[in-house]
């Protein structure tokens, strides 16, 4: 059974609390975490359910997908990202050449926040004084590592992150 639910949150400005708060709601096993402006190809989260089956009780990894660009199922624009400062973010795409020869997960450093899974009872919260767009990636993959799980992509988890707005408005950070 697979349930969605719209909680309209304004406690607090940010990317990073907005994203807790499913946590809080959540009731599953799995929280899948995704944004709004996110395309999913079909069948992705079929075979995603079937990953979470097999994986143990006490899983405390962070899991991702490679991101998809505008071109299709094999425009892969990043498999993760590395630490560093660049287009006003913290975090620098990168392709792991491993996404195109395995459907196994393979460890990664970070990633961006638009698509993430961890087990309910694994979650290590984000900082509470985190505000803003985009202070929880590098953030929860740390606290992930000191929770001693890891971080991880799925090459089958594949999104599409629809960085333009339609309407002309500027992503907050960037106006």
């Amino acid at each position: 059974r697979i349930g969605a639910k719209y909680e309209h949150f304004t406690k607090v400005a940010g990317t990073a609390a907005a994203k807790g708060r499913i946590f809080d709601l959540a009731t599953g096993e799995w929280v899948l975490v995704v944004d709004c402006h996110i395309i999913l190809p079909t069948l992705t989260l079929d075979l995603f359910l079937g990953w979470i089956r097999q994986q143990p009780a006490d899983c405390k990894d962070l899991i991702h997908g490679p991101l998809i660009g505008d071109g299709g199922l094999d425009d892969i624009i990043g498999t993760e990202m590395r630490p560093g400062w660049g287009s006003l973010m913290y975090g620098q795409w990168g392709v792991n050449p491993l996404v195109h020869t395995s459907l196994e997960p393979f460890e990664i450093q970070m990633h961006g926040c638009g698509l993430f899974a961890c087990r309910r009872d694994q979650w290590p919260e984000f900082h509470p004084l985190l505000r803003g767009f985009g202070p929880e990636e590098w953030h929860i993959h740390q606290r992930v590592r000191r929770n001693g799980g890891k971080i991880y992509c799925l090459p089958f988890l594949k999104w599409c992150h629809r960085f333009g707005n339609p309407d002309g408005t500027r992503p907050p950070g960037l106006a």
